[in-house]
């Protein structure tokens, strides 16, 4: 009969506590929210709902945090041109068409840590049934609805 060391199960629950922690995103963290299937949009998820009913008027007009000559981040959410450019342009683009999952759009308005949501403040957090818009509307492609078909369409990564 062997003995075993009292020091070897406590090693081996701070082992495993470790892990659990180190699987736990940071509050500063981004995570991916999962797009819930049977979610109800606000809206039909197309770009023109997307950009008049949550993006011009959560994000430009009532706190002008993404409008004005210096919007925050660099991120113009006043024009439906430079919104969509901003949003899905550039080399870490915010949205990534048909990922509604981890588009860091997704993951700052479903975000809770203060540090990262977006809008910020309890009192511009987007509803379930936006965030359940955006989310729809990346999933199908982040397509722009106003354009003609040749313009509309981004290459999926």
């Amino acid at each position: 009969m062997s003995v075993v060391p009292a020091a070897l199960p406590r090693a081996a629950l701070l082992a495993a506590v470790a892990a659990l922690l180190a699987a736990c995103p940071a509050e500063d963290e981004l995570v991916c929210i999962e797009v819930e299937p049977t979610c109800a949009p606000l809206y039909e998820p197309t770009y023109t709902n997307v950009f008049t009913m949550t993006l011009e008027p959560k994000c430009s007009v009532s706190n002008a945090c993404h409008a004005g000559p210096a919007p925050r981040a660099g991120l113009d959410l006043s024009d439906p041109d430079a919104a969509y450019d901003g949003l899905t342009g550039g080399a870490d683009p915010l949205v990534v068409p048909g990922d509604g999952s981890c588009s860091v759009m997704v993951q700052r308005v479903g975000s809770t840590a203060s540090s990262l949501q977006m809008p910020p403040g309890n009192d511009g957090r987007l509803s379930d049934a936006e965030v359940c818009a955006l989310q729809r509307w990346i999933e199908d492609g982040a397509l722009r609805d106003d354009l003609p078909a040749a313009r509309s369409t981004l290459p999926t990564p």
